[in-house]
């Protein structure tokens, strides 16, 4: 991945996560139901941990990468911005997608309960 496509996928993971956290600020979305490991998510092949770091350190969202094994394979895991751990975190995480999506990047969400 090149530096300049780097910085456009930060500043798209920064501009989502202030959207997003500006939408649950106003919402006063609800905290209840179980508690879940929901997060945004990118599909990530060939990205190095360092590339992961830069992306964290530019956009200010703490970014982690998935391993390559398993069903979705390597993913860039994007949660550092999410508040809550029931229905709000679920959608913060569904808000964040929705936004990177409608900036052209391709994003999912991983449910997960605990």
């Amino acid at each position: 991945m090149k530096r300049t496509e780097l910085v456009k996928l930060a500043t798209a993971i920064k501009a989502a996560a202030e959207h997003t956290k500006a939408v649950a600020d106003f919402e006063a979305w609800d905290d209840g139901g179980t508690c879940n490991f929901d997060a945004p998510y990118l599909s990530a092949k060939g990205m190095t941990e360092k590339q992961c770091d830069e992306i964290t350190k530019l956009s200010g969202v703490r970014c982690w990468l998935s391993s390559a094994s398993g069903f979705f394979g390597r993913r860039l895991n994007i949660a550092g911005h999410l508040e809550g751990q029931g229905n709000r975190r679920t959608k913060m995480a569904e808000e964040t997608k929705r936004h990177l999506c409608t900036a052209g990047i391709e994003a999912f969400v991983f449910y997960m309960m605990d």
